[in-house]
């Protein structure tokens, strides 16, 4: 959980943000806590962690016409 704390820290630091928001859920049986920054330009971070193993994934994305969309790439 550490390295969520640190990079979700980072993500807050920077200048341009306007919204955070945390989520926690599931991806099939697995809990999940997951949290997205929003900047004013549209651009998004999250992060999202599998509470179990807490190893970070970071996902990009963008938020049009009140849409977010985040992507995970492979």
């Amino acid at each position: 959980m550490k390295h969520v704390v640190y990079l979700v820290t980072f993500l807050v630091a920077s200048c341009h943000l306007v919204g955070q928001t945390t989520y926690k859920g599931f991806i099939g049986t697995y809990p999940i806590e997951l949290v997205t920054n929003v900047s004013t330009d549209g651009d998004a971070r999250a992060i999202y962690v599998y509470t179990k193993f807490e190893d970070p994934i970071v996902i990009n994305g963008n938020l049009k016409k009140g849409r977010l969309m985040l992507l995970k790439e492979t």
